[in-house]
């Protein structure tokens, strides 16, 4: 008998998901973590004191980090690159006319390569890169304002619907399953939302101040998962037409970071919010941390930062300021390499998913250390948005592992349309309709030409 459940084939760059799954985490253990808010479910390794609240000024030291890690992958990639055709040289220096056609054939290759890029646009690239880190600045606001509501699961619909009009793949039985529990999470979420609002702790959400921006937080994280979503899909065509090495990206990607954060840096630092007013929690304060000898507070400040916080804090807080700075901005930059080669290698479904196992494998790290913690507590708020983390996680695991069919539910015709089942028919059907290319097919692949294509004669959008 079948087995009901299976496992699909290995692909060996989901190595790229792990990668960027240990790299995120190690810059989570940098930077801190807790949880709800809640000052005994949090965790810093590090302490440096007051430098902690100006997070534009690390963002900075972020961007400035991937220009560097850009540098060095683009130099290792040169390198690579001149070792191969020295090596290539060497194989075929007894045939200096086969050599030179060979040579004179791959470079023309690589014009018209370069060629094509060109003509892609390239403030088309660089107005997907800006979009890309305008996004992440957006999304450092709106967790500040709207704790827990973060539906990133939605961001899987967007990226289906957007993979379907521009690469017109189709979406398959075993996909809509993987909607439906994917939807199950994120009535989890709205769960664990609602529970914040009974909670009635003002000082953890705007939302629980006013309940009205419950639905005014819905709506702008539906319009940034969209965006985000299309920067992904872009991302993936981009790589897949154009041949933009990573590292390329990346290094667009610093710079064009380390212009906007420094404009918004200046921007924050030239705007006060106001006084802080000691025992009352106003709208300002879900935001405006960065307080100055006069009181005065700031989204952020770099005067703040750079004179009066080095002369107000102790050696230890300057000297794991510095120590942070440069190890969270290291780890970051190296995750945002390994995000951005997950898109190009595989494609945006496993960029999501890399996401969720992160996300569950913390809550899980964090709840088994806290177990104890957590069953003494009185809080019962606290727990079911606990519980709520964890189912909500979990379900967003399996959505991804079966809509990228690394699980395989072989009932009800859901494995009717695997990718590898349609490589069969294909390969037992004589009409050149499924006539696919053998020689370009392996078990190691996931996707075909890295685009999760279940059709052999699909076509892209130039829209």
């Amino acid at each position: 008998m079948t087995k009901c459940i299976t496992c699909g084939s290995w692909n060996s760059n989901y190595k790229y998901i792990f990668f960027s799954i240990i790299f995120l985490a190690l810059y989570k253990l940098s930077v801190g973590f807790g949880y709800d808010a809640n000052k005994n479910y949090s965790t810093r390794f590090l302490d440096n004191g007051k430098f902690s609240s100006n997070y534009m000024i690390h963002e900075v030291y972020l961007y400035i980090a991937n220009i560097i890690i850009a540098f060095i992958m683009i130099l290792i990639e040169k390198i690579s690159i001149f070792s191969e055709k020295k090596q290539k040289q060497k194989e075929n220096k007894e045939n200096d006319v086969a050599l030179s056609n060979e040579s004179s054939h791959d470079g023309n290759i690589n014009l018209i390569y370069r060629f094509e890029g060109e003509k892609y646009s390239k403030k088309f690239i660089l107005y997907i890169i800006f979009l890309d880190i305008l996004l992440e600045q957006v999304s450092l606001l709106f967790s500040k304002f709207f704790t827990h509501i973060n539906f990133w699961m939605i961001e899987l619909y967007f990226v289906a619907y957007l993979y379907l009009k521009i690469f017109h793949i189709e979406i398959y039985k075993h996909q809509y399953l993987a909607f439906g529990i994917n939807f199950i999470s994120m009535v989890l979420i709205l769960i664990k939302v609602i529970l914040t609002i009974f909670e009635g702790d003002e000082k953890k959400a705007l939302y629980v101040k006013f309940w009205w921006f419950i639905f005014i937080a819905i709506i702008i994280f539906s319009i940034y998962a969209y965006f985000l979503s299309y920067i992904f899909v872009n991302l993936k065509k981009i790589f897949y037409l154009k041949f933009i090495p990573v590292s390329r990206i990346l290094l667009y990607y610093g710079i064009i970071g380390f212009i906007l954060s420094v404009i918004l840096c200046t921007f924050f630092s030239a705007i006060t919010c106001g006084k802080k007013i000691e025992n009352i929690h106003e709208v300002k304060d879900y935001i405006c941390k960065v307080i100055n000898y006069e009181n005065q507070t700031f989204i952020d400040n770099a005067k703040v930062y750079f004179v009066e916080n080095w002369e107000n804090s102790e050696t230890n807080e300057k000297r794991n300021e510095i120590l942070i700075s440069i190890i969270q901005s290291l780890l970051f930059s190296i995750y945002k390499y390994f995000s951005y080669k997950i898109i190009e290698s595989l494609n945006p479904f496993h960029r999501i998913f890399s996401g969720s196992i992160y996300y569950f494998t913390e809550q899980m790290i964090f709840f088994l250390s806290n177990l104890n913690k957590i069953i003494q507590d009185e809080n019962i708020y606290l727990k079911l948005k606990m519980y709520m983390d964890l189912s909500s996680d979990f379900l967003s695991v399996l959505t991804f592992l079966i809509y990228t069919e690394i699980i395989e539910i072989n009932f009800c015709h859901f494995n009717y349309n695997l990718r590898k089942n349609i490589i069969l028919r294909g390969k037992n059907d004589d009409s050149s309709e499924y006539d696919l290319d053998r020689n370009t097919i392996n078990e190691d692949d996931t996707t075909i030409n890295g685009v999760s294509d279940y059709n052999s004669n699909y076509s892209i959008s130039s829209t």
